[in-house]
């Protein structure tokens, strides 16, 4: 069952619908569904100069099936095609180790643990974020911000439709932050 918190002082109203009011945010979690993504974390660098936040990451262990490539279909990896989330999580904040996380039920207790106010959810083109954030709503993650062309009910509290044209995953991942009202449009 999800935390109940309050996420009124969380959402501000906007023309183009709710955005999150990123300057209540307290606690952020940049989640990635591939392994090591310090090469993809180009977009998302702004996000670590946040003042006051505190920021997790969230992203495949090594050892995880499938994660040996982002598009994957081999079992337990998060692209289309796949039946099952991956089973080993790696979480940590900036300031402290991470910590290998052997499954869903220990990933969901870790994050109600920190408490996070907002989950931004990178993927590759083509990749589903919905495994994620459904580990986040379990966790009562109130700000679920994530993009798709897939329909997932609530899940993302934010969705964001991708980039029509085909793009890059940087250029994806800051598709997905202009949309939320993180970074200006170009």
């Amino acid at each position: 069952m999800p935390i109940d918190r309050s996420t009124a002082q969380l959402i501000e109203p906007s023309d183009s619908g709710a955005r999150p009011n990123w300057q209540n945010i307290n606690r952020l979690l940049l989640a990635y569904t591939w392994p090591s993504p310090e090469a993809d974390l180009q977009p998302a660098a702004a996000l670590l100069q946040m003042p006051a936040v505190q920021i997790g990451l969230l992203c495949p262990g090594s050892n995880s099936p499938g994660s040996n490539s982002p598009g994957s279909n081999s079992p337990g990896s998060n692209s289309p095609g796949s039946a099952c989330p991956r089973s080993d999580w790696t979480l940590g904040m900036l300031d402290q180790p991470a910590v290998a996380l052997p499954d869903g039920a220990s990933l969901i207790a870790q994050l109600v643990q920190c408490r996070f106010d907002a989950v931004i959810i990178f993927t590759q083109p083509f990749q589903s974020p919905y495994s994620i954030a459904y580990f986040s709503y379990l966790a009562g993650i109130p700000i679920r911000v994530g993009q798709s062309s897939e329909f997932g009910g609530s899940l993302l509290s934010h969705p964001v439709q991708p980039p029509l044209d085909p793009v890059c995953g940087s250029v994806y991942s800051q598709h997905l932050l202009e949309s939320v009202g993180l970074f200006p449009s170009v």
